[in-house]
Formats: C-alpha cells, structure tokens, sequence
C-alpha cells in the first residue's frame, strides 16, 4: 500500500442517487483539497451514467465500495474507475478496512490488522474507538436518519473528524489515537 502520510481523505456514503449530494462531495472534495475521495456504497440508481461521468473527472484519487443498492454498479460502462465489494486502504500509516454496513465483518477488520474500520448504511454518523479499533461512519449527505442532519467525514491535520455539510465538526478524534 502506498505511503498517505498527511493527506487529506473525504469520506461520504448513500447518496441513493442524489445528485445534489454528489455534487456538494465533489465541491467539499476541492474545498478541503482532498487528496482521496471514499464513497462507502449506496451511491447509484437512475442517475448512475450521469453520476460516472462525474465520478471519472476524480476517478484518480477515487476509492468506491459497493453497498446493498448498488448491485449493478460492475456493469456501469464507461467507468474510469472500480466498485469493490470490499476493500482496504492506507490511512496515513494506518490500515483501514472499507466496506457498506451490509459486509461489517469483525473477521475482515483483524485479517490485515485493521485499525479503522470504514463504512456505510446507517445513515447516522459514528466516530467511535471500540476494541482497539475505529469505527467511522459518516452519515448521509442525501437521506441522513439523524437530528444532526447531512454529514461527511474528513481526515486531516491530526484528526478524524464527522462534519455537517456547512462545515460545522461535531465528533473528532485525534489520529494519534488510532
């Protein structure tokens, strides 16, 4: 895996084919100078050749996983980049394993000696450390099931932070703590 030290990653899932909500990624993404964009499944539906096309202006610093409405998403053509039923990826210096709710799986997160554990589904935003490992799911940015309304993810500076889409943190921990 390659080096990430002190990059910066933005972390959203279940768009469930909102293009509003990819838009404002893709928005936050320049606006945070994102080095890598991670989508945690739940992502296309009628929108989905619109949705590539904008996903394939990104498709170099681009990691997608695929979540339980997305079961079409290998057969997309033109697509510049992967959908991975699961995956794992370096978090500066750290593994972490990326998957939609659907596939958590405690096996897959101690198979590489995962500290973070990536994902989707829930619609609510978790930042959590749970048995040594990190728990991190952003929210929605299209259909949130909590009070605190559409959230993302970002790593950077030190921290692992849940954000409303204005920008406001409202859970953060420190990477150190990973």
């Amino acid at each position: 895996m390659e080096n990430n030290n002190n990059k910066v990653f933005l972390i959203a899932s279940d768009f469930h084919d909102s293009m509003l909500a990819l838009d404002k990624v893709l928005e936050l993404s320049t606006q945070y100078n994102a080095n890598k964009i991670i989508l945690l499944g739940d992502i296309f539906g009628a929108h989905a050749y619109e949705m590539v096309e904008k996903l394939n202006t990104v498709s170099y610093k681009l990691t997608i996983v695929k979540g339980n409405n997305d079961g079409f998403a290998d057969e997309l053509p033109d697509k510049d980049f992967k959908v991975f039923d699961t995956t794992y990826e370096n978090i500066n210096g750290k593994i972490a394993y990326l998957c939609h709710g659907n596939k958590l799986s405690w096996f897959n997160t101690n198979e590489l000696g995962a500290k973070i554990v990536m994902f989707g589904h829930f619609h609510v935003p978790m930042l959590k450390k749970e048995n040594g490992v990190v728990l991190l799911c952003p929210g929605s940015m299209a259909q949130p099931r909590s009070a605190i309304g559409k959230t993302f993810a970002l790593i950077k500076n030190g921290k692992i932070m849940i954000l409303k889409e204005d920008g406001e943190v409202v859970e953060e921990m420190n990477f150190d703590e990973v």
